[in-house]
């Protein structure tokens, strides 16, 4: 957590608007926290801030180091960590994704992933905070329909790729419901016009 940490604490102060993403959203509305199989953690920005991010990064201690690919996302990481050898970066890191955007809509800008992950702005805006492990971070107002788009939440699926060692590997799908004696997950009951979520693990809040 403590790139997450760092990167929340910086991100606050410099005004910097930033949300969970991909896996670590569905981490925060399912387990309120990280995926208990999942390996890396996963944020998104607009590309226009792209500038900012790299100024208030070149003012921090040279413990962490920021890569931004031109095309497709970016790395923070920690500079005491050995490199991957065919890439710029090491592990841990966190997974920095940027988004463009028009009048309605937002959209991954990696080619590969940009006509999947699009959403209306309806459904993010005004970005909330949600818990994540001890923290707490922001994400869309509607996790639940930003998810739904791209994902099905109630099946959990392993990841098919290895961020440790930059390798994919063979990914495992199953209802949600199979895994809850293993781990926990979040409930949710609608109270007074709201939702009241709490973390359950083997009947024990």
């Amino acid at each position: 957590m403590q790139l997450l940490t760092l990167f929340d604490t910086l991100m606050t102060k410099h005004n910097v608007t930033y949300f969970m993403y991909s896996g670590t959203l569905i981490g925060s509305y399912r387990h309120h926290g990280m995926i208990p199989w999942d390996d890396d953690i996963d944020v998104i920005l607009s590309k226009n801030l792209k500038g900012r991010l790299k100024q208030t990064f070149s003012n921090v201690s040279t413990d962490y180091k920021l890569y931004i690919n031109p095309t497709c996302g970016g790395k923070l990481f920690l500079s005491r960590s050995k490199l991957f050898p065919r890439h710029p970066w090491s592990y841990p890191f966190l997974d920095l994704f940027f988004y463009g955007e028009n009048a309605t809509h937002i959209w991954d800008t990696c080619p590969h992933y940009k006509k999947e992950f699009c959403y209306p702005k309806s459904i993010v805006f005004p970005l909330r905070r949600r818990p994540f492990e001890n923290l707490s971070l922001w994400a869309p107002h509607d996790t639940r329909a930003v998810i739904s788009k791209t994902y099905k939440p109630d099946e959990c699926v392993s990841s098919g790729y290895n961020h440790s060692i930059e390798q994919r590997i063979k990914w495992i799908q199953v209802q949600c419901s199979r895994l809850y004696s293993l781990h926990p997950f979040v409930t949710r009951k609608n109270v007074n016009g709201g939702c009241n979520e709490t973390l359950v693990y083997k009947g024990n809040i």
